[in-house]
This record gives structure tokens, sequence and C-alpha cells, in this order.
């Protein structure tokens, strides 16, 4: 699944915007993109309301990387029934639905 949380550049899909966000930021290639949910997110300590559109996608190709330093120290894979406890808030909602 993808879980990227960005803006959309002018004109750009949904799909669009999920396949150039991975390219970007963890350096590998995607397909068969496809939506999967929305969630409200209201997340109080920060003052921020987001809508946050969950996308899912098929591997294709390339080792993921940290592209983002500033944004990221580290890429970590979890089963869905094994994640850990301190969730970023779009994925705790995405969970209850």
């Amino acid at each position: 699944m993808v879980l990227s949380r960005r803006h959309l550049k002018f004109g750009e899909s949904f799909e669009e915007c999920a396949k150039r966000e991975i390219k970007e930021e963890v350096g590998i290639k995607i397909n068969n993109i496809r939506f999967s949910k929305v969630t409200n997110d209201i997340m109080k300590k920060e003052g921020k309301h987001y809508i946050s559109i969950f996308m899912k996608a098929d591997y294709v190709s390339g080792k993921p990387k940290i592209l983002e330093p500033d944004k990221c120290d580290k890429w970590k894979w979890f089963s869905w029934n094994k994640l850990p406890k301190n969730l970023f808030v779009p994925v705790v909602n995405y969970l209850k639905k």
C-alpha cells in the first residue's frame, strides 16, 4: 500500500501523484495503482486537519532508499497484524474503518 501524504500537482490524478511521490521519496517503481480509502484526519496537537487518500499499488522494481532524510530516518516493514503502537494518525484512522 502506498502511504504518502502529499499535495497534488495541478491537474495530477491520485494515481499519478502516488507514482511520482513513491519514486521521489522511496526510489521504487509501482504500477496497478488504485484507490483504497479516504480518511478524515484531525491532528489536535499540530492544529491540522487533513483528508488522506490511500492508494494501493503493486511493486515493480527498485530497492527502497531514504531519499528525503530530513523527513525520514529509516524504512521498516511490518505485517498488518504486527504494526507498532505509535502510528501516524491517518494510519490509525485507516485501520478503524
